[in-house]
Parts: structure tokens; sequence; C-alpha cells
């Protein structure tokens, strides 16, 4: 602010400089109009009484400060032989021709003279006209108080000055709250990341009813740490249930080795269950390290496909892991998609169905290739997922009230989720036809 002040003080002083010089200009030529006034008089008056041409320089002066009516702050007096006789019919601030030393300069002239004189009043400037002839001298002494001549206009600009002043407090006041209430939310921001490093991911900056750029900032980062805060949420469970489901196969394998030391009649029994459980723990490893691969970019490699080739493999595939009659169908044709990936999740959805249903329910797969779409439809007869668990069975080691009883971690469906995501498309689950559970992965084309 003082730097503003600084440069309106200076830029006030050079006006008001202005102003007094442009005002000094004025007051010189006014002066300058009376003197030829004057010159013009003596050119062409003549006496009433006798109507001779006017020589006197008594009388000149006394007829042209009787014709004159002075302007406000301007005054006239006329002296001959150094001793004032007339003066126009105004009230001065400050009679000069009562000033001794000012008659004595007036008397000591032969030329005409502008000048400054000080008074009570201010600055006077004034114009001494001397006449004479052979026998008598005199002079027409015009004054004007420049100072008050120019009062107005300082008055103006001082009035100026104190508004520019008080503008400008009020503007920096104004400005003060204005930049507290608007750098309030980056101060909470600052304390926030500050709170962030401490580990409480629970703070959100407030949000103001201003709605600027800032509060729009403070909205992105409150919900940048919402996506935190659900993503660390989601890394603790995962670490959680992966530990559990890690665990209990590694206690089964210890419980079983401490066994067939002490029993080593059991090491046949004992070590086909601890080559079930480390089958187990590398499917769960597998699925993962899957799980972790999704974001990176080798992650799908997509190629042409011929649905009828990949149909096929599939058929394969499901026959290798299970007796029980799949129908795999397709309405052919050729489409683009990461062909190992999506053949994982189509087999890890018939696995589930194989799981989750009787040996007698029926499992169709169905690939369609539409305009739009590509689609993969795995469905079954059985009796379908738990209701209310449409939005959630999707994340990792979420599973239904039905399957305690059955081998499984709860990562299978999370995994082919990852895989529909990573190419852009989703899955959805819903009632099938047959009755059982349907699941539907949509790829875009």
């Amino acid at each position: 602010m003082l730097p503003v002040l600084l440069i309106l003080a200076i830029l006030m002083t050079a006006i008001s400089s202005l102003v007094i010089s442009e005002s000094n200009r004025d007051i010189d030529g006014h002066l300058t109009r009376e003197a030829l006034e004057l010159r013009l008089l003596a050119e062409t008056a003549v006496d009433p009484e006798t109507g001779l041409e006017i020589v006197d320089p008594k009388t000149l002066l006394e007829l042209y400060i009787a014709r004159t009516i002075p302007d406000p702050n301007e005054t006239m007096f006329v002296m001959v032989n150094g001793v004032p006789f007339a003066r126009t019919t105004d009230t001065p601030p400050v009679r000069l021709d009562r000033n001794v030393d000012f008659l004595n300069l007036v008397d000591s002239l032969s030329e005409a003279e502008f000048g400054n004189w000080p008074t009570e009043a201010g600055n006077a400037r004034y114009l001494i006209v001397p006449v004479q002839d052979e026998s008598s001298r005199g002079a027409l002494v015009t004054i004007i108080f420049s100072d008050l001549e120019s009062a107005p206009i300082q008055d103006l600009l001082l009035r100026f000055v104190l508004i520019a002043v008080a503008s400008l407090l009020g503007m920096t006041a104004v400005s003060f709250l204005a930049a507290g209430r608007l750098f309030r939310p980056i101060g909470e921001l600052t304390k926030l990341v500050a709170e962030i490093e401490e580990g409480k991911l629970e703070t959100r900056i407030p949000i103001t009813r201003v709605k600027n750029e800032v509060d729009q900032l403070a909205t992105e980062f409150n919900q940048m740490l919402d996506r935190l805060q659900e993503s660390f949420d989601t890394q603790q469970r995962f670490i959680d249930v992966a530990g559990h489901e890690l665990r209990t196969p590694l206690t089964i394998i210890r419980g079983h080795l401490d066994l067939m030391k002490l029993k080593p009649s059991e090491s046949e029994s004992s070590m086909a269950i601890v080559d079930d459980e480390l089958q187990r723990m590398s499917r769960l490893v597998l699925d993962l390290q899957t799980l972790t691969k999704v974001s990176q970019p080798e992650f799908i490699r997509v190629e042409e496909v011929e649905l009828e080739l990949f149909c096929a493999e599939i058929q394969r595939k499901i026959e290798a892991i299970s007796e029980r009659a799949v129908s795999v169908t397709t309405n052919g044709g050729k489409a683009k998609f990461d062909k190992d990936r999506m053949a994982q999740a189509v087999l890890q959805l018939v696995e589930n169905a194989l799981k989750y249903t009787n040996p007698k329910d029926s499992i169709k797969v169905s690939i369609l290739n539409l305009d739009k779409s590509l689609e993969f439809c795995v469905e079954d007869s059985g009796e379908g997922i738990d209701p209310g668990l449409e939005l959630t069975v999707f994340n990792p080691f979420v599973r239904g009230s039905k399957t305690q009883n059955i081998q499984g971690a709860g990562i299978g469906l999370s995994v082919v989720s990852s895989i529909a995501k990573a190419q852009g498309g989703n899955i959805l689950v819903s009632q099938s036809d047959l009755g059982g559970a349907k699941f539907l992965i949509r790829l875009p084309k």
C-alpha cells in the first residue's frame, strides 16, 4: 500500500503544480489585458467637460478606475506623485494601498512590472503600469490575490486526495478481507496436507458459499481424499483378508507337517492335503498378482480373434477341468480383444458356476458379436446370488451366504471385473432365464 500512496502523493504534487502554473498564466493574462485597456483608454479618452484629449495622468487614471469593476480576488488603486488617491469599490482582504513598502516600490518604477507580494491572505500577484507626463507621474496598480484565486482548485484537489486515500484504504480493507476469505481454503489445504502426512485421511477442507476457483480446488481435493480413503480402506481390507486367506492354508500345512513327523504312516494322506493347500495358495497368489497388474499398460494385449476358434478353445479348457456338460455357443465373426484375458475371465465364471451349482444344473456360455459391442455371457440354473449383492459382489473378498462351505477367497469375480474394465467394458449380474445367476461381460468395439 505504501508504494501506492507514494505514487499518489507524487501524482497529486505534479497536478497541483500544473494547476498553479496554469492559474498563474491566467492571472498574468488578465493583468496584461488590464494594462492594454489602460493604453487603449489613454489613446482614445477625452475630457467630458472640455472635449479635449486627456493627457493628464491623474485624470486618465481616475477615469479608468471609475469605469472598472474588478473581478473576485482582484483590486486596483492608482497613485499620483507617490500618493494613492483612488481605488476600486471592492473590499480586498489586504489593503496594499496602505502598505508603505509596497507604495515605495510602486513609486520607484518607471516601467511596467509583474511581481509577487506576500500578504496575510497569501501571495498577491501584481502589475504596476506607470503613467506620466512632463509635470506629474502616476501609476495603475492591479492586484490579484493568487492564493485565494487558486484556493477552490486547491480545495478540490485536496478533496480528491482525501477521497482517493479513503477509497484506497477501503479497497485495501476489502481486499484484505477478500484475500483472507479467498486464501483460507489454501491454508486449510496446507494444514490438511500436513495432517495427511500423519495418516489422518478423514479430515476435509470446509467449502464456502462463494464457489470460486479455490472452492473448486478444495472440492476436487476433498474428492481426491475420498477416493484415497476408499482406496486405503479397500487396501487395508484386502491385506487383512489376504492375510487371513493365506494364513489358513499355512496353518493346515504346518499342522500336517507336524503330523508327518509324529506319524510317518500318515505321510501319504497328509501330503495330498498339503499339495491341495499349496495349489489353493498358488491360485490365490496368481489372482492377487492379476489384480495388481490391472493398471499396467502391458496387462491388456488386443488382437483380432476368430470367435468360432475362441469358443472351441474355451470348450476344450472347460472339458479339462470338469466332466460336466457346458454349452458354449457364438454367432461367429471376428472381433478385437485380449484373447488370453477374456479366456481367463470366462473360465473363472464357469468355475464359479461349477462350484456353486449342483451337478444336474445347466451351465451355458454364449458369445455374441453385436454391432457396437461384444458380449460374453455365463449363466446357470442354480440358486443364483444373494439379493443385495449385485453391486458389491465384484469387490475383492466379497462372498455370499451360500458360499461358506465352498472353498474360495472371493477374488475371482474381482479379477473378472478388472479384466473387463481394463478393456473399457463392464460386467453385470442378473437373474438368468435358466433360473440361476447370469454374468454378462460387455466390451465396446
